[in-house]
């Protein structure tokens, strides 16, 4: 996973196996201060796990999503989350 001050850039799969490195991902960008950008453009599989994380993240109003599959967006609303545009 490559994360920057700004950008956390995930890559392959996230799954209750790579959960806990996506986690930690996401602290070290949201604890940076600021708004940040989640880019999702290089993940293949997401499933429940992984998709609480996002919608946590989301909730914060910090967090800008990028590179969302038409499967991750479904997958996020089944579950009670939206993806706005701003987010998108």
């Amino acid at each position: 996973m490559d994360v920057h001050a700004r950008e956390c850039k995930p890559t392959g799969d996230l799954t209750i196996f790579e959960v806990a490195s996506f986690k930690d991902g996401l602290v070290e960008l949201l604890s940076c201060g600021g708004a940040g950008t989640l880019d999702l453009s290089l993940v293949g599989q997401v499933d429940s796990s992984a998709l609480q994380l996002i919608l946590a993240a989301l909730r914060t109003e910090r967090l800008c999503v990028t590179g969302v599959s038409t499967e991750v967006t479904s997958k996020l609303e089944r579950i009670g989350g939206r993806l706005t545009s701003a987010h998108a």
